[in-house]
């Protein structure tokens, strides 16, 4: 089962880890901000977002954990 969340957006503003397609680093800490995706550190996320996942859930896939 995949944990990438692709048919909702997160709450607003909530960090989550970002994946975009077609970037050099396609994995990113992120949130959207009511409009649009963006970096921890507030910048504009270029590139489609393809999913995200909840930093919890993360780590339990980091770790080697089930979701």
């Amino acid at each position: 089962m995949s944990a990438w969340i692709k048919d909702k957006l997160p709450d607003s503003d909530l960090t989550v880890l970002v994946r975009c397609s077609g970037q050099e680093f396609p994995i990113w800490p992120g949130y959207h901000d009511g409009d649009e995706w963006r970096s921890a550190s507030a910048d504009t996320l270029e590139g489609p977002v393809i999913g995200w996942m909840e930093s919890d859930d993360a780590v339990k896939v980091l770790d080697g954990g089930t979701l």
